[in-house]
């Protein structure tokens, strides 16, 4: 194929249509073209430009790839983008009092393309949809809301880099790749910051690891049938003090391993005496969210619910502890220690940890 480039870096405005018939790359990084004005070129493939104030695609109607490096408006990527394959686009910088946020407040992005566009790579808006059918993959970096719409019938992975208020993928069964890269709270200047809402239902993710992700405040994790492990996130830099974290995982297929009880044991003249051995449960994911969730609890209040039975959340299968005798608990007699130790037991062995006592009883 021949390929011919053509930059103009002092090109600032397009305020009419522009055709050029000869190259296939277009580099005009500075250029904002007007609403209602178009570049035109049947042979342009790639293209870069400034901003598109239509805050569509009919600018640029020719181009197999486009990356716009600093959109000033609202963009909605239409259901129908023609040849278009990879867009790349970043919000123009915040501006006044709030220029040094990491995401523009006043710009957001909608992607709904059905037919040729596959990879989409944002950065810095405050909001980004992705419901298209035809989008693969999407990079979100600095972007302060990512939402992954049910309607994203092909998504396959997604990545988060930087700031991040809140991230809700719901119903997109096809998602199997999650990538989280030091995703932080939003640090707003001049306004109040923002601690991360994470939300994933419905995926088809087989290991989460939050552990790159701060200052985490809700955290909902829910009937991923493949999820078989969620490693908790940074306890190194933590919400303040006196806010509530919300911390809720079940109906996935991460499990844990629970141990029976054993009584204790007087002794026969040839077998030694035991001690009575409390019920225990081992999980190396759940562990990771006693340290997390421990550290929380010294500064805010906490709530939770995390399920270890995997998708089946019953006490079906648990072997619980039905020993009622004294020897369990000496010092505690009768129906007193028969109610600590009745079906579930004190530590509450149903497949749900509802307590941070509970939760802290937990090993690797």
């Amino acid at each position: 194929m021949n390929t011919s480039t053509v930059a103009i870096t002092t090109l600032a405005s397009v305020t009419a249509d522009l055709t050029l018939n000869a190259p296939t790359v277009l580099n005009v990084p500075d250029a904002i073209v007007a609403d209602g004005a178009s570049i035109i070129g049947s042979a342009i493939n790639d293209i870069t430009v400034g901003s598109l104030l239509g805050g569509d695609f009919d600018e640029v109607p020719d181009a197999e790839t486009i990356a716009i490096a600093a959109q000033s408006v609202d963009f909605a990527a239409p259901a129908s983008t023609d040849e278009l394959e990879s867009l790349t686009i970043t919000a123009a910088p915040s501006t006044g009092a709030n220029a040094a946020n990491a995401a523009n407040l006043n710009v957001d992005l909608a992607v709904s393309s059905t037919d040729s566009l596959t990879t989409v790579v944002a950065s810095g808006f405050d909001t980004v949809l992705v419901d298209g059918t035809s989008i693969v993959s999407v990079d979100s970096t600095n972007n302060a809301s990512l939402t992954l719409d049910s309607a994203a019938s092909s998504l396959a992975t997604a990545t988060l880099s930087g700031v991040l208020v809140n991230f809700s993928s719901v119903g997109v069964s096809t998602l199997a790749e999650l990538n989280l890269n030091n995703v932080t709270y939003f640090d707003r200047v001049g306004l109040n910051d923002q601690p991360i809402d994470f939300t994933l239902s419905g995926s088809a993710i087989t290991s989460l690891d939050l552990s790159s992700m701060e200052r985490v405040e809700r955290t909902y994790i829910v009937s991923n049938t493949a999820l078989t492990y969620v490693t908790a996130p940074s306890s190194n830099n933590l919400l303040v003090g006196g806010a509530t974290v919300s911390i809720t995982i079940y109906d996935n297929s991460a499990t844990a391993t629970y141990t029976n009880s054993t009584p204790a044991y007087l002794g026969d003249g040839i077998q030694p005496p035991a001690d009575y051995v409390d019920a225990s449960l081992e999980s190396a994911w759940i562990s990771s969210w006693n340290t997390y969730l421990t550290a929380v609890s010294a500064i805010n209040t906490i709530t939770l619910k995390i399920g270890y039975g995997g998708d089946d959340q019953t006490a079906a299968g648990f072997d619980f502890d039905t020993n009622l005798d004294d020897t369990q608990d000496p010092g505690t007699a009768g129906a007193a220690d028969d109610a600590l130790y009745t079906t579930p037991n004190a530590n509450g062995y149903d497949g749900f940890i509802d307590t941070l006592a509970e939760l802290q009883i937990c090993s690797n």
